[in-house]
């Protein structure tokens, strides 16, 4: 049993079996030399083996300790990265399908979480995805996510199928995530409108500007930081245009040019009949229920589709079509592609043209603090050949279908960049080093320690950055100071 290591969860028992486990015979100069522990892969004792399993796994079983004792700890870690990852979202449909009467509830989420936790065979993705959960946060308490089961377990099971994979594309799909874009409320996310008639302009939809939530807390929470920091991340700098205080990683004008890249975003929408836990799910994605398919979609009844919520099953069981959950699709007409309702690029000359307060620059500007020269990025008003892209008709009937292509391909390919340029920070190595040490391992990691694991997150040996995988071993093998109480 497992239940050692969730009880640890919940704060009652700080891995007793390692606590107590008996001091193993090593001479001094082992166990003091750079005051580090050396590094091991056959464990000296059963003691040391649980200390292991405890930090990789959500609790040492006796069948594991025998594991590694006899066949090392590289070798369980490999064993355990080719294990294919148990999932919850699937299991919960077929569950809830079955209920006769009401409806499936976050408890039965969390209860298969916690069987999942204690008897999965993949133990070492779960206890990833768990620590992954507290750094890439969506939460069921927030955003009427209270009652979103089905899609909670989706969240969930899609940092469990990125634990071992790579940084970018777990950073890619929790921005496409229906449950982050609702938890962060950047769902239906839409560009300031700025509405031409000759020479006269006005704001559109009430003057709104984007919302920025999601675009600071994908910066702050999710890679760079607040704060420039050096490679073993307890260095900062000096702001050379503000003495006296640190330098930052970004401002607020960055926030609102970011928040501009994530505008449009709303739920796809698939055509038919789509089978849910054995349930049939439909719907109807075309104008005067005329079907669309693919890219058209997104042109089709713009205006109904941006804002329609996939719904659910008929005995409101708590199944949702699969729609309610896949990735967020761009819809062009509400996406800052840097022009007004007439397609032409935006206008920032205050001194010849009246303009709504908060007109935006045609292009989004994005320029990022770092220990030398800052890293920057521009994002220009959408074009195709050389001519300017409108994307803001409510329909695609002006547009060819290339024209519909380039649309989305401009609003997506915005997106990709911008998730490259924060995933390429040199920040990011150490911000989500130090996190994985402390939510696996210890609270309190030493700048050595940081640094050997933001360098494998840097570079795998094989020149791919952001390997979690490699990182996690890095984690869980790297020299250490000694823990009180650990032999």
């Amino acid at each position: 049993m497992r239940l050692m290591g969730l009880f640890r969860l919940t704060g009652l028992l700080l891995s007793m079996s390692a606590l107590f486990a008996p001091m193993t015979a090593r001479s001094a100069d082992e166990i003091f030399a750079d005051s580090f522990e050396p590094p091991f892969n056959i464990p000296a004792s059963d003691g040391e083996a649980a200390r292991f399993l405890n930090q990789a796994t959500f609790g040492a079983t006796a069948a594991d300790i025998s594991s590694i004792r006899s066949g090392g700890i590289f070798t369980w870690m490999n064993n355990q990265m080719g294990v294919a990852p148990t999932l919850s979202r699937a299991w919960l449909e077929a569950y809830t399908a079955s209920l006769p009467t009401g409806s499936v509830s976050q408890d039965d989420r969390v209860h298969r979480w916690f069987n999942t936790a204690v008897t999965a065979p993949d133990q070492l993705r779960q206890r990833v995805a768990w620590a992954l959960s507290q750094i890439i946060v969506a939460s069921d308490r927030d955003a009427n996510l209270s009652g979103e089961v089905i899609m909670m377990a989706e969240w969930n099971d899609l940092l469990v199928r990125n634990a071992l994979g790579n940084y970018r594309t777990l950073l890619r799909e929790a921005t496409y995530s229906p449950m982050m874009a609702r938890y962060l409320t950047y769902l239906r996310n839409r560009k300031f409108e700025l509405n031409r008639s000759g020479s006269t302009f006005t704001a559109g939809n009430n003057g709104t500007q984007p919302d920025e939530n999601y675009a600071r807390e994908v910066m702050q929470l999710f890679s760079i930081g607040l704060l420039v920091r050096g490679n073993d991340f307890y260095t900062t700098y000096p702001d050379p245009a503000n003495p006296g205080a640190l330098r930052s990683t970004y401002t607020e004008t960055d926030i609102s040019e970011l928040a501009r890249v994530f505008t449009g975003l709303s739920y796809q929408c698939t055509q038919g009949n789509s089978s849910v836990g054995g349930v049939t799910l439909s719907r109807n994605c075309g104008a005067n229920n005329t079907a669309c398919t693919g890219i058209e979609c997104r042109f089709t009844n713009t205006g109904t589709l941006f804002t329609a919520t996939p719904g659910g099953d008929s005995a409101n069981r708590g199944l949702v079509h699969p729609d309610r959950y896949k990735p967020l699709v761009c819809y062009p007409r509400y996406n800052d592609n840097g022009r007004d309702t007439s397609g032409a690029e935006l206008e920032t000359d205050s001194g010849s043209f009246n303009l709504p307060p908060g007109t935006p620059a045609p292009t989004k500007q994005i320029s990022l603090g770092t220990s030398g020269s800052d890293v920057s990025l521009a994002f220009p008003p959408s074009y195709l050949d050389s001519v300017p892209l409108h994307c803001g008709a409510m329909t695609g009937s002006t547009l060819t279908g290339a024209q519909q292509q380039a649309c989305v391909d401009y609003c997506e390919g915005n997106i990709d960049d911008a998730i490259d340029l924060l995933f390429n920070h040199p920040n990011l190595p150490v911000m989500l080093a130090r996190q994985l040490i402390q939510r696996m391992v210890t609270s309190n990691p030493t700048s050595a320690y940081v640094q050997r694991v933001a360098m494998v997150f840097a570079n795998n040996g094989s020149g791919v950055r952001g390997d979690l995988a490699a990182t996690v071993r890095a984690v869980l093998t790297s020299p250490r100071p000694p823990q009180v109480g650990q032999g």
